[in-house]
């Protein structure tokens, strides 16, 4: 039972974590390349945790079918996605050729399918033998020649990024690229010493994950403060409080449910929601409004260019422009005019 819990504590735990910042990363905008890759990347490692759980509670004539099978190739994959990743975000990819690139960076995946064609490993240990609770691989020729070729790579990695760094120009990039980039220098030392040294029994097989494990977080955390990865809301929440146009969020009723900082300037009054938008029109353009209005809404089609007036808290009226596009479950409309610009979404109650 105590080593069921030391298996727990030092594969399993790690391997949850993980999963759970690959799901989140991957859910603040799964559009995006950068948030693909690095989920991937970071869905990796939860893997290579996660096998070795099970191949510790395995006897050991199955430690070779998890390294071949599982552990190899989801090393593979966080090979490729991190190249890909740190190609990608410095800039580096947009000046290789398309014929080239993304694709020279898969070239790697090449072993995992042969290994499927002809039920081998060329790139693991298949012997192990056991030392207390730990079950070690051997180190051989495909193990250290695997070790090496990632920790060349690692390098390449800490050059493309000090590469990045040259061309930063914002002060905040710079300092999270230095962060970036001390933290690959010690997780390459990490893996070049747990890497080739095992510290049987005393370290667990492969520890060169654990850099790995603080190489993945630091990734996330830098990424973050580069705004890699804000998500839809948070990019939404700048734009529209930043947006000099105002916007309002008006449900099917006609009561404005939002208005971001703009549009309170624009009727001079603090106190939009909760009004209804036909409210703040002069009388006699109302019902032309609520009947133009009325008609595109129920259709779900857009409209161009309609001129009508809003009326602002102090009596002041001006003229302004609206474009219309309904989309489904919101209604975007831009409202422009020579002296201020209004974007309305209206959202619709019921499910169409």
């Amino acid at each position: 039972m105590t080593t069921l819990f030391l298996y727990m504590a030092v594969y399993l735990l790690p391997a949850f974590l993980l999963s759970h910042l690959a799901l989140d990363v991957l859910l603040r905008n799964p559009r995006q390349v950068e948030h693909r890759l690095l989920s991937l990347f970071v869905f990796g490692y939860a893997m290579l945790f996660l096998v070795e759980f099970g191949r510790h509670l395995s006897p050991i004539d199955a430690s070779p079918a998890f390294v071949t099978y599982w552990f190899g190739n989801a090393g593979i994959l966080i090979f490729v996605c991190s190249v890909h990743f740190i190609v990608k975000v410095t800039g580096v990819g947009a000046k290789l050729p398309k014929w080239l690139y993304p694709y020279v960076i898969y070239l790697p995946l090449i072993p995992v399918a042969l290994t499927f064609i002809r039920q081998e490993n060329i790139l693991n240990s298949q012997r192990f033998d056991q030392v207390g609770p730990w079950i070690y691989p051997e180190f051989n020729v495909s193990y250290l020649t695997t070790m090496t070729v990632g920790n060349v790579f690692h390098f390449l990695i800490i050059v493309l990024l000090m590469y990045a760094l040259k061309r930063a120009d914002r002060h905040e990039h710079q300092r999270v690229l230095r962060m970036l980039i001390w933290t690959a220098v010690v997780v390459l030392v990490w893996d070049v010493i747990f890497g080739y040294f095992q510290f049987r029994g005393v370290m667990p097989p492969y520890a060169y994950m654990y850099g790995g494990l603080v190489w993945t977080v630091a990734l996330v955390v830098a990424m973050n403060r580069l705004d890699f990865l804000a998500s839809y809301a948070k990019r939404y929440g700048t734009l529209y409080n930043l947006n000099p146009s105002a916007i309002l969020l008006v449900d099917d009723t006609g009561r404005i449910e939002s208005a971001n900082p703009a549009a309170r300037t624009l009727f001079h009054t603090v106190r939009v929601v909760n009004e209804r938008f036909v409210d703040l029109l002069p009388e006699k353009k109302r019902d032309e409004w609520c009947e133009h209005y009325a008609q595109h809404f129920n259709a779900q089609k857009k409209f161009l260019e309609f001129e009508t007036k809003i009326q602002t808290k102090s009596g002041q009226e001006r003229y302004v422009v609206i474009d219309g596009d309904l989309r489904r479950g919101v209604t975007r409309s831009e409202i422009t005019g020579t002296k201020s610009r209004m974007t309305s979404f209206w959202r619709r109650r019921r499910d169409d």
